[in-house]
């Protein structure tokens, strides 16, 4: 009996040591663990709490997504990128805004002149509204590169949004005195490519890759010199240049253009020299050149042997500047002859349309520049516009600006940009604070009240843009006056860009 209870008590005892044990185990383990989490929250950098956009902040956004889609996406990025926006979440949000935003923008892609044209004609003052860089395209690279300062993963996913070949998919004409500018977006490309990649993405090949799907989808020759500066720039290792330059040379032998985009494209961005310097650069890096050499030459070949156009002389169309160049410079063990190419006339070019036909054009450019200039050519003095008859006649072109009616004019593209240049030329002629006040008020409500729906946006805002670039140029007084009546204006775009330029934005 005795042992019986001996056991009973031992057995007891010895469940009682195991629960402490397991008591004091569990007790340790939970200190450890709360030390460890004390330990990563001291490691882990406490995120400060994002600040929340100021009331005028807000004010500037809800007036920016009340304008047209170009002016919306570039107010949108403006405001992402100042100072006003210390949210780094905010910021980012306001870009992708803006990239979708740019998406409904009334032109879809930049076009520039290649020529040298007559600026006071409508495709002169289309070729500067093109340059304010209000095109969808132009607009979704800006806010790429807004975003890649603040999100390099995210940057990188949005460009791959980007369908390039989608903003050139029409084919231009002879009859077109424009052509496509995407140097915007490669500025961006060559951004991704340098900033985005890791070493070790690079090293595994990632950005090699994102590079040879854009050279595989060339389909313009607008693309050719920003593609062959893009592997020049690029610091790759011989096995990834040789890839590369295999493609691009198998692009090039196969690309087939209309003949505006591809004359205009020698002539305007120097192919021939974006060639030779890739061709160089290949060299150095013990690489032989003779496919793409041999590639550029077969491309020259195929793309001259089609109709020209018209404004392209017979001499020049036989044998064009820039392959006289190209033998001297890549083919000279086997230049282009006459013979080679098989160039025939073709389709009529655009016509210039110049400006001041009209009676009432014709007559106010006349007495405008009476105002600025006396009969020996010589621009007047402050002093000399002093007197009464100056001043009549200043007052003369004014009401005459009044009575002068979109009807008056062959378009309502002429209208627009030659009251304009009259307006403008009075702003800079106008000696006293009082005239030049009088001129504003009067360009103000006629860019107010003109229908836009009637015209391009980007044409009209130009012309917006010069009174903008006035306020920056005019003292104190005359700015807080100008800008003032911008504030007021019921125009949401004069409204918006009144509001951005107080904030210097």
């Amino acid at each position: 009996m005795m042992n019986f209870i001996v056991s009973i008590i031992s057995k007891a005892l010895l469940l009682f040591f195991i629960v402490l044990f397991g008591f004091f185990s569990s007790l340790s383990q939970n200190k450890s663990a709360g030390n460890k989490a004390s330990r990563d929250k001291q490691k882990t950098p406490q995120v400060k709490n994002q600040e929340s956009p100021s009331p005028k902040t807000l004010s500037l956004l809800n007036e920016a997504r009340l304008a047209p889609a170009e002016f919306r996406a570039d107010a949108l990025i403006r405001l992402a990128t100042s100072r006003l926006i210390n949210n780094s979440k905010l910021k980012i949000e306001l870009l992708k805004e803006a990239f979708d935003s740019a998406d409904d923008a009334q032109f879809q892609v930049k076009r520039t002149l290649f020529s040298t044209l007559n600026t006071d004609t409508r495709v002169g003052f289309l070729a500067s509204a093109y340059d304010l860089n209000l095109d969808a395209l132009s607009l979704r690279s800006r806010a790429v590169d807004a975003l890649l300062t603040m999100d390099k993963v995210q940057a990188r996913e949005m460009f791959s949004r980007i369908q390039l070949k989608t903003y050139l998919k029409d084919s231009l004409s002879c009859k077109d005195p424009l052509i496509y500018d995407v140097r915007a977006y490669y500025r961006t490309l060559r951004n991704i490519a340098e900033k985005s990649f890791s070493t070790r993405e690079i090293e595994q090949g990632n950005r090699t890759r994102f590079i040879e799907e854009r050279i595989g989808n060339i389909t313009s020759p607008v693309e050719l010199v920003p593609v062959a500066n893009l592997i020049v720039a690029l610091n790759l290792d011989q096995n990834e240049l040789q890839f590369l330059l295999h493609l691009y040379s198998a692009k090039l032998k196969q690309l087939s253009s209309d003949y505006r985009t591809f004359y205009a494209s020698e002539v305007l961005y120097a192919t021939v020299e974006a060639i030779e310097g890739l061709m160089l650069h290949a060299e150095k890096k013990d690489i032989s050149s003779k496919q793409l050499i041999e590639a550029y030459r077969d491309y020259l070949i195929k793309n001259l042997s089609q109709k020209a156009c018209t404004d392209i002389d017979d001499k020049e169309r036989q044998i064009p500047h820039f392959v006289k160049t190209a033998n001297h410079l890549l083919f000279r063990q086997n230049p282009i002859a006459p013979e080679d190419v098989k160039t025939e006339k073709g389709e009529t070019s655009f016509a210039e349309s110049p400006f001041w036909t009209s009676a009432k054009a014709k007559l106010l450019l006349n007495k405008t520049r009476e105002l600025r200039f006396n009969p020996n050519g010589e621009e007047l003095t402050n002093t000399e516009k002093q007197s009464v008859e100056w001043n009549n006649d200043f007052l003369e072109v004014i009401n005459l600006l009044a009575d002068w009616k979109a009807e008056d004019e062959k378009t309502i593209e002429d209208y627009l940009h030659q009251k304009a240049i009259v307006l403008r030329a009075l702003l800079e002629i106008a000696p006293t604070a009082k005239q030049r006040n009088e001129v504003i008020d009067r360009f103000l409500i006629f860019l107010r009240d003109f229908d836009i729906t009637r015209i391009s946006r980007i044409e009209w805002y130009w012309h917006m843009s010069t009174i903008l670039k006035q306020i920056h140029n005019s003292d104190g007084k005359l700015r807080a006056s100008i800008l003032e009546r911008l504030l007021n204006s019921e125009n949401p775009i004069l409204k918006l860009y009144s509001s951005l330029s107080v904030e210097k934005i």
